[in-house]
């Protein structure tokens, strides 16, 4: 029962992040609902649940977690997570519950500051002393910029207590070439005892024209030697889109000197720009030859939305892929994300999924008073994109916003009627987005 709970509540975790994930404008989910099937039957029970609470201005306010007691027959308070406001900051705050005192407790917060251009500049973590009954600083990060506002450095610092002071603890800085690509990652710790920065690691990076990553080398440093030592390199190619379609990952030998292969995949797109397959395989050193691993197959409807994912594992001694999980999207008639079905640990003998998880999404439709955009067509593919370029196609000229999950706007301008291509930074980290047209917002995912 462990097992299972282990691997809902993972399952779970990445579902609730599809609360962002509004295929339709007007839908705006408030209430996710995840259900898990008794083994290899069609009954499905209650297992945990999420609540959301919206301001006036669709900022999310409250994230409840909840878990179904089969005791009670009734959903239990887990945790809670709230989000309070104030022009160029955000306060996110956690609760627990205590079901002993029936009451929320305060467990972390964190404080995002945000300079005029929305870029993060500061993160303040704090514990909930429950002795003291007060917030105490634990950790902060602080961002700095260049002029063409390109993360230049990020210093960690941890809060000493017994001197009433912030303690450097790492740093990570940034480097990048003419056409603002990063070319250089470095991570240093603070040696408290010389009071200096001593380096750890560092990525170097080479970039094509369009900003896609060529090489990614992967050094440590050696104190012995005072210098970089080789430990990985990650080599890319692209097709004519800017998808990548071959990876290949070598690890540093020591012994004779020299990249020695570890690791590839291969991925196959469809005249959309979408991922249709994806293999990966593993460097046979004794062979001398690559030996599959896993194979991701991604399955669209007529409207380029996607709709089924196959991850197979490669059986070296049956020579043939066998499936290990699975997941089916289902729409509604209005095009709104409605359920995802998980399917997950293929069970050879009774030739089934182990666990089968239905996550549900209740949706509210919000009023948009832009009658105009409500009835335009627009596209936008690849989605998930795995380059740092969207395609956008309208049939009118319309002011866009990119945004992040906080609502903080991280590109804007203006879209002409036809095809446009939306160039990303290359350092925003994957995850969900949106694209904001004319005040109607589509989801997009980056996973590169």
């Amino acid at each position: 029962m462990k097992k299972a709970y282990y691997i809902a509540g993972t399952i779970f975790m990445f579902t609730l992040m599809c609360i962002f994930s509004t295929i339709h404008a007007e839908c705006r989910k408030d209430t996710v609902i995840t259900f898990m099937y008794e083994p290899g039957t069609s009954i499905k029970n209650n297992f945990q649940r999420t609540i959301y609470k919206y301001n006036a201005e669709d900022k999310l306010l409250e994230d409840l977690s909840q878990n179904w007691d089969r005791n009670s027959n009734d959903w239990v308070n887990v945790k809670k997570l709230n989000f309070l406001y104030n022009n160029n900051s955000i306060e996110h705050i956690y609760q627990e519950w205590n079901s002993v005192l029936n009451d929320w407790e305060f467990n972390i917060k964190y404080l995002l500051q945000y300079d005029s251009l929305k870029s993060l500049t500061a993160t303040l973590s704090q514990m909930w002393n429950k002795t003291d009954n007060k917030w105490e600083n634990t950790t902060q990060f602080i961002n700095s910029y260049s002029v063409d506002h390109n993360l230049l450095e990020t210093l960690q610092q941890s809060w000493h207590k017994e001197d009433n002071t912030w303690i450097n603890h790492s740093k990570e800085t940034n480097q990048y070439d003419a056409n603002n690509y990063q070319i250089e990652h470095k991570m240093q710790g603070w040696n408290i005892i010389t009071s200096s920065w001593i380096n750890t690691s560092r990525y170097k990076f080479i970039n094509d024209n369009n900003g896609n990553v060529l090489e990614k080398l992967d050094q440590k440093w050696d104190n012995s030697i005072a210098d970089w030592v080789n430990d990985v390199i990650e080599t890319y190619i692209y097709d004519a889109n800017n998808n990548p379609t071959n990876y290949l990952r070598r690890v540093w030998e020591n012994s004779n000197n020299q990249w020695e292969n570890h690791s590839q995949f291969i991925a196959i797109y469809n005249s959309n720009n979408q991922l249709l397959e994806k293999i990966t395989q593993n460097w046979d050193h004794l062979n001398n030859a690559w030996i599959n691993n896993l194979k991701y197959i991604y399955l669209y409807d007529i409207n380029f939305k996607p709709t089924v994912n196959y991850e197979q594992i490669w059986i070296s001694d049956k020579n043939e892929w066998i499936n290990n999980f699975m997941f089916t999207n289902e729409y509604g008639s209005d095009g709104d994300l409605k359920a995802i079905e998980y399917y997950y640990h293929w069970n050879f003998s009774a030739n089934y999924f182990d666990y089968h998880i239905r996550v549900e999404y209740i949706c509210t439709h919000v009023v948009n008073g832009n009658s105009n955009v409500n009835n335009e067509i627009i596209n936008i593919y690849p989605n998930p994109t795995h380059s740092n370029f969207l395609n956008v196609i309208l049939q009118n000229k319309s002011n866009f916003e990119f945004i992040d999950l906080t609502g903080h706007i991280l590109k804007k301008g203006v879209f002409n009627d036809g095809n446009n291509t939306l160039a990303l930074n290359q350092n925003i980290p994957n995850g969900l987005y949106f694209i904001k047209i004319d005040g109607k917002s589509f989801k997009v995912v980056v996973e590169r």
